[in-house]
């Protein structure tokens, strides 16, 4: 009976990995979407209301749900005023983003790159520059979400079958 109830927790726990890892995936595709909300507020705040770099982002940092800490943190770094250059702030909290937090398993270095990309580009040009780099940003984004979506239908599935099977096939072998 001990070694029913054992085997059934094998099988469970790898099933359970493989559930895990297909989440990934769909959390991916979520993190991109909410910062393909982002760019769209940030270019909407800039072409119409042109609000200020430091009030978009507390605003960025209120809407968000997986990115609030990161556009809040960058807010309050240039609310300090420490000469630090927006993107040297923005560079360093994606740096953080990408290692610390619930959601760094999600990222991929590409997603990373991107995200520093678009800092890079953020306040220091001119307003129509940044409109069309920001709609640039935006197709390239689309893109890579299209993308994930597509691996993420046969990587979830592929993930959760090899979860189930590497359990059961353990169960196998040490009972």
């Amino acid at each position: 009976m001990l070694k029913l109830a054992g085997a059934c927790l094998v099988i469970a726990g790898g099933a359970g990995i493989g559930w895990y890892m297909a989440q990934l995936y769909a959390l991916r595709i979520r993190l991109l979407r909410e910062l393909n909300q982002a760019i769209q507020l940030l270019y909407g705040e800039i072409e119409y209301a042109a609000t200020d770099m430091v009030e978009i982002l507390w605003l960025l940092g209120e809407r968000g749900e997986y990115f609030r800490p990161f556009f809040g943190q960058v807010a309050r770094s240039l609310e300090e005023r420490n000469g630090e250059p927006l993107y040297h702030i923005w560079e360093r909290e994606a740096d953080r983003l990408s290692r610390t937090g619930e959601n760094r398993l999600a990222f991929t270095r590409e997603d990373i790159r991107f995200l520093k990309g678009l800092g890079k580009n953020l306040g220091n040009v001119d307003r129509a520059t940044q409109l069309h780099t920001l709609g640039s940003f935006q197709r390239q984004l689309e893109g890579m979400i299209a993308q994930a979506e597509e691996s993420c239908r046969g990587q979830a599935k592929i993930c959760r079958v090899v979860g189930t099977v590497g359990g059961l096939l353990t169960a196998v072998l040490l009972f």
